[in-house]
């Protein structure tokens, strides 16, 4: 049987362009692939790095509590303040702690609400109370920051409160910015205030 060379070219190029087609689309899948595997590894560096980092943070913590705990007490007052021969030589690892705690009024203006307290319960914000106070702040669509040692975080991320190593006796500021911020930094101040049922 004669073969018809024009035939035999059409059916050839037809071929070969449905070959081409297949692996061009096999290509564009893999590449989807290879970019959704990066996006899966970069996402799990990013975990890494913060269980690392809030690792590193309760550890830190962890330390700051037994160095309290290990303080001298005054014999001569009922007052939890270290004798001042302690203060002196550890001022540069934890605040000095007040004799008093004073909570200014929630001032308001503008949806702009602010109000200053002290941190009292005794292991200060560690991780349990730092995740309570995060969970109440995100209650709120307010704008709502922490300020403290001359720092200000944002009050609705557990990493950043974390970070700031609130130990018993540092004043905190609570600000927030919009229509409930009033409601935001009286929670916020009361749950300090509460100790945060530790106590």
């Amino acid at each position: 049987m004669a073969i018809d060379p024009i035939n035999w070219r059409r059916e050839m190029k037809k071929f070969i362009g449905a070959e081409l087609a297949a692996l061009k689309n096999e290509n564009s899948q893999l590449r989807a692939e290879v970019h959704a595997l990066r996006n899966d590894i970069a996402q799990i560096y990013a975990t890494l790095n913060s269980i690392e980092e809030l690792t590193r943070l309760l550890t830190a913590n962890s330390m700051m509590t037994n160095l309290e705990q290990k303080m001298p007490m005054s014999n001569n007052s009922t007052d939890t303040l270290p004798n001042e021969n302690v203060t002196d030589k550890i001022k540069s690892h934890t605040p000095t702690l007040k004799l008093s705690k004073k909570t200014t009024p929630v001032h308001s203006n503008n949806n702009f609400s602010q109000a200053t307290t002290t941190v009292e319960n005794k292991t200060g914000i560690h991780a349990r109370p730092a995740s309570v106070f995060v969970q109440t702040a995100s209650k709120f669509k307010s704008k709502v920051q922490l300020s403290a040692k001359g720092k200000t975080v944002d009050a609705k991320s557990i990493l950043m409160i974390m970070s700031m190593g609130l130990t018993r006796g540092t004043e905190v500021t609570i600000k927030a910015q919009g229509y409930d911020s009033r409601d935001a930094v009286k929670a916020l101040i009361n749950l300090i205030d509460d100790k945060f049922g530790e106590e």
